[in-house]
């Protein structure tokens, strides 16, 4: 590579990096902007400078990526309020749509054989490895917990800088690590780059396989093994079981596709000569072992784990769901607490009540809810990320008695930010690399790592919008830069463009 593509490379792994990472909305910005400066230089002087021509590359880009692009580029013109909708295109929706340009600039800069899918793995789980690096010192007291969305990586070194300036006023004291989330005010900062991170490793372990590499094998299981224990220690429920639902997936996914490590090397020969062919079943049978330990553990500590289905069927069985959240729990919907706590006592029923006004309970009563708000809004409103919140106040008339931010349901938030159409043309989008992966895995190709990490991350941002509200903020960059940066990596063997190396 050149010193321009070296440059460009490490700016792009930076830009993955800290995307996750709390109090660094500035730097990741900065290094978009130079980033993308870059890319306009290297199409002044594009034979110099780039792999691929521009031209080349764009005929792969999926048709449902482009249209969703015009689709947010055209939104504010029929919008029900378009002012707003303008608004939130320069200010929202921007950062999301240059972020697939950085995709499809990184990949005409740097070659369809340079960008490495170790290194975009490697990349991902900063968060989680800066969440794990700091667990021992909030284990014995010396590190705290208390960071606010302020916060951010300045915080990190004024709170470990006291007791290195003052020693003796360290007092070791053993604490309880649940719920411990580093410099992070949210769980989901962690808990999104831990499943991508599992999604990318899966993908590298297949390609650890075909190269009979014992280090790349022990590599990718311990970054899984890494990535679950953060998501469990940091207490996230969405975290630990999508990411067992994308393990899931993939053990699927390699038995259909015979993903086995017999089959990822040519020859029983060869496949005797695999490192650790024996201790790969025993690690994974470890691993599980340990992960099954660790999860019975926070489950019995957390009692969110204990009650999670009895809120949901609260929620599930509230008669008139608007009616409690525009103004609060009714006589009927305390008696059917009663009911269904089975009179365990008043701390039991308190804490279900309590999961109906915040947590689980409350989080079913916003999924039907929004239902019926995305049918009687089909143009959306205005591509704000406080959609919901307008529209709930609207129906019910006054500032509802229990105030979401959200649906908890970035399908619903989407829908009533920019219509039917709108979420249809995403989901296309994520519908689109995850048929793009599955041919890669179908053909048994040298695209079957890149194919298998992109079908899971696919499914996975897929599934997780149901549960929370993931299309939004960074996790669309987080979407964007991986989905279509993987996406053109994988159509290299299929459709056969020709590449214009670069010399050193």
């Amino acid at each position: 590579m050149t010193l321009f593509q070296r440059v460009f490379y490490s700016l792009l792994l930076i830009f993955i990096a800290i995307l996750s990472v709390s109090g660094t909305i500035a730097l990741r910005n900065m290094v978009h902007v130079v980033l993308l400066g870059m890319f306009i230089w290297a199409l002044v002087e594009v034979d110099k400078r780039c792999c691929i021509k521009p031209a080349e590359l764009w005929r792969e880009v999926p048709w449902a990526l482009r249209w969703w692009i015009v689709f947010l580029l055209l939104f504010p013109l029929w919008a029900v309020e378009g002012e707003v909708a303008l608004s939130e295109l320069l200010l929202h929706w921007s950062e999301s749509i240059l972020t697939w340009v950085l995709a499809f600039a990184a990949v005409i800069i740097l070659g369809k054989n340079n960008l490495s899918l170790w290194a975009l793995t490697w990349a991902s789980p900063v968060p989680v490895l800066l969440h794990l690096t700091l667990l021992p010192l909030a284990m014995i007291g010396i590190f705290s917990n208390k960071f606010g969305p302020e916060d951010g990586l300045s915080a990190i070194w004024d709170t470990l800088r006291s007791p290195l300036i003052h020693p003796t006023s360290i007092e070791f004291q053993w604490r309880s690590i649940l719920r411990f989330t580093g410099i992070e005010p949210m769980h989901g900062n962690i808990g999104y780059p831990v499943t991508q991170t599992i999604a990318l490793a899966l993908g590298c372990l297949t390609l650890a396989l075909r190269h009979q590499s014992s280090r790349g094998i022990w590599a990718a299981w311990i970054l899984i093994a890494l990535c679950l224990t953060s998501g469990l220690i940091a207490s996230s429920r969405g975290t630990v079981i999508f990411s067992i639902l994308i393990l899931a997936f993939a053990g699927c996914a390699a038995l259909l596709f015979r993903l086995t490590p017999s089959n990822m090397v040519r020859g029983v020969r060869n496949w005797k000569k695999i490192p650790g062919k024996w201790t790969l079943p025993l690690l994974a049978l470890t691993a599980l072992g340990l992960f099954l330990w660790l999860f019975l553990s926070v489950v019995q500590n957390d009692s969110r784990w204990q009650t999670m289905i009895v809120k949901l069927k609260v929620g599930l069985n509230i008669d008139r769901p608007i009616v409690t959240l525009c103004n609060g729990l009714q006589n009927e919907d305390q008696e059917l607490i009663r009911r269904i706590s089975k009179m365990k006592g008043e701390a039991y029923e308190r804490e279900i009540t309590d999961g109906l006004l915040g947590q689980d309970g409350g989080r079913m009563l916003l999924q039907r809810v929004g239902v019926q708000l995305v049918w009687e809004n089909p143009r959306g409103l205005d591509g704000s990320r406080d959609a919901y919140e307008k529209i709930i106040a609207k129906k019910c008339g006054h500032p509802p008695k229990q105030l979401f931010s959200h649906a908890h349901n970035a399908w619903v938030n989407l829908a009533l930010s920019i219509g039917w159409l709108g979420a249809g043309l995403l989901a296309w989008v994520f519908v689109a690399f995850a048929v793009l992966g599955w041919r890669a895995l179908r053909s048994g190709g040298k695209d079957v790592p890149l194919g298998f990490s992109l079908l899971l991350l696919a499914v996975f941002w897929l599934l997780r919008g149901i549960a929370d509200a993931v299309f939004q903020e960074h996790y669309l960059q987080m979407q964007a830069i991986m989905l279509l940066g993987i996406g053109l990596l994988v159509g290299k063997e299929q459709n056969g463009h020709r590449q214009r190396g670069v010399r050193v």
